[in-house]
């Protein structure tokens, strides 16, 4: 039941984030499979299914729009992780740049990676949701 309320507190704590990010690439959705959306609702494994999906869309989206970010930040080492900080601060330029068909840096960079040797996914959605936190902040 704990791990059941904590991935529906996550999902919606990350719904800034996945909201700005699905507008500029909604074809990077998950498809849904199953029993469809009434049924996934009602059951208890939907709000495991919709965290997951979040998580993952959350993530692809950095991946796709991370080159844009690290045009913005001009970050001094280009390896270097984007901090979620710096990250929600250049997002939303980072974003009509790829809107307005803008030309980026072919390489992507990290954004919010989770500390070293730390490679867990509660580690990624600690610095997803402080990504998302910091947007939600700016406005």
């Amino acid at each position: 039941m704990r791990l059941w309320w904590h991935h529906g507190r996550v999902y919606h704590r990350l719904a800034l984030l996945w909201e700005a990010l699905h507008l500029a690439f909604p074809e990077d959705a998950l498809e849904r499979t199953g029993g469809g959306r009434r049924r996934d609702a009602l059951s208890p494994r939907g709000v495991h299914r919709r965290y997951y999906r979040r998580v993952i869309e959350c993530r692809d989206g950095l991946v796709r729009i991370s080159p844009y970010l690290a045009l913005e930040a001009a970050t001094a080492d280009a390896e270097a992780p984007l901090t979620p900080e710096v990250a929600a601060r250049h997002l939303r330029t980072a974003l009509r740049a790829y809107a307005s068909g803008e030309d980026a840096p072919s390489q992507a960079v990290p954004v919010a990676l989770p500390g070293e040797g730390d490679g867990s996914l509660e580690s990624d959605v600690r610095q997803l949701i402080r990504l998302s936190e910091t947007l939600t902040a700016q406005f």
